[in-house]
């Protein structure tokens, strides 16, 4: 009876081991997709992409969960529109994602319990500096002690990576905006015009805005001045800085994206 038991015990072992193995393989193959999709369809450099546990970050401060990615995600971009990566100078300019926000809606920013008050009030602030510029999309503010599905909803998080102040998904597939914000409290101490700068620059990937000055994604103007001249005061520019405003390019950019 003894050596029964031990086969059977071996035997199970043996099994749910193999399981694993497979189940390991299907989440690499399916993380090796995914990369891919990013890669050819959106446009991404492939050492701008870092995989986690739960998703990609892109461009250092976007994310795509790997949770029904293909749900959200999987719709080919143009891709005529599509630049090879080290595309000539005039393309590098301002940028967009595939998907954008359904217009005539406001999008609902949903600060969840935990936000420190010196963030919530940059939130605030960003709003009202996006809502200035008086385009096809407003932004609402709310607070709930739970997720909104068809908000912005930000959270506090310390696994995000150090070097990262915040990370934002992008506009969804049915036309809801990035719905997930995940500010790290790390930065904490940063200034108030650096908070308010990030949180404009978040909200703006959430709308559909992509790096300025980047080649990754889709070109936002196709001709004039602000396809073919560089911005280094954009607000969607990947490095932090002191509030200072929207540059003429930004929001002629927001009239073309929410007229």
């Amino acid at each position: 009876m003894k050596k029964i038991s031990i086969v059977i015990s071996v035997l199970a072992v043996s099994l749910f081991a193999c399981t694993k193995d497979k189940n390991e393989v299907a989440d690499l193959q399916q993380s090796e997709l995914i990369l891919n999709y990013l890669v050819d369809s959106y446009g991404f450099n492939s050492i701008d992409i870092q995989e986690t546990e739960t998703g990609f970050i892109v461009e250092n401060d976007t994310e795509f969960p790997k949770e029904n990615f293909w749900e959200n995600y999987a719709k080919d971009a143009p891709s005529q529109l599509l630049f090879p990566a080290g595309p000539g100078v005039e393309e590098r300019r301002h940028r967009k994602h595939s998907y954008l926000v359904t217009s005539g809606n406001p999008v609902v920013v949903n600060v969840r319990p935990g936000v420190p008050p010196s963030w919530v009030y940059a939130i605030l602030t960003a709003i009202s500096e996006w809502n200035a510029l008086d385009g096809g999309l407003k932004f609402v503010f709310t607070s709930t002690d739970r997720n909104l599905w068809n908000a912005v909803n930000i959270v506090m998080d310390p696994t995000v990576p150090a070097d990262k102040i915040a990370l934002t998904m992008y506009p969804l597939s049915d036309g809801r905006p990035g719905n997930v914000m995940r500010i790290n409290p790390a930065y904490n101490s940063m200034s108030s015009s650096r908070k308010k700068f990030s949180m404009v620059h978040e909200l703006g990937h959430a709308i559909g805005f992509r790096h300025t000055d980047t080649y990754e994604g889709l070109p936002l103007f196709t001709s004039g001045s602000c396809a073919n001249s560089s911005d280094p005061y954009s607000v969607m520019r990947s490095v932090v800085k002191d509030w200072s405003g929207f540059t003429s390019c930004d929001v002629y950019g927001f009239y073309t994206l929410y007229p």
